[in-house]
């Protein structure tokens, strides 16, 4: 099997071209720099939107619950289901960090019973009470 070549047709083996290769790739990482992406979610100080109102309807639902602290599938009119009490665990950090408490996660919309759940969300912490609506699955938060 012929070897490789490097400049000027000389033969390079196969040690030397992977010698080359890291040389190569370790130079492009320390002068273009390597960083972890910040979070892309953003987090605004009110709920505007129109559907704001529909997640302060189901925030008041919830709450009339007593705010489940596990998972539940309650069981509307209309064979409509509506599931609430999940843990969301703020990995991301999107949420406050001065809030240390234990989130959990509630649906704005109740859906038919056996499909699969849309991406609007409330999010409320347990300690400290305070609510966020997300509409795009957990991608942007608005304080409600």
């Amino acid at each position: 099997m012929p070897r490789s070549t490097f400049w000027k047709g000389e033969p390079m083996s196969t040690r030397t071209r992977w010698r080359v290769l890291s040389a190569l790739a370790l130079a492009f990482a320390v002068t273009t720099g390597v960083s972890a992406a910040p979070a892309s979610a953003a987090v605004f100080d009110h709920c505007t939107m129109v559907t704001c109102a529909d997640a302060r309807a189901a925030f008041a639902y919830w709450d009339g619950e007593g705010l489940p602290p596990r998972r539940v599938t309650n069981t509307l009119p209309g064979r409509e289901c509506i599931t609430g009490g999940g843990t969301y665990g703020n990995r991301d950090e999107q949420l406050p960090e001065e809030d240390k408490g234990t989130y959990r996660e509630f649906d704005v919309y109740s859906r038919p019973c056996g499909k699969g759940r849309d991406a609007h969300r409330i999010v409320v912490n347990h300690e400290t009470g305070d609510a966020w609506y997300t509409d795009d699955h957990y991608r942007n938060f608005h304080l409600l």
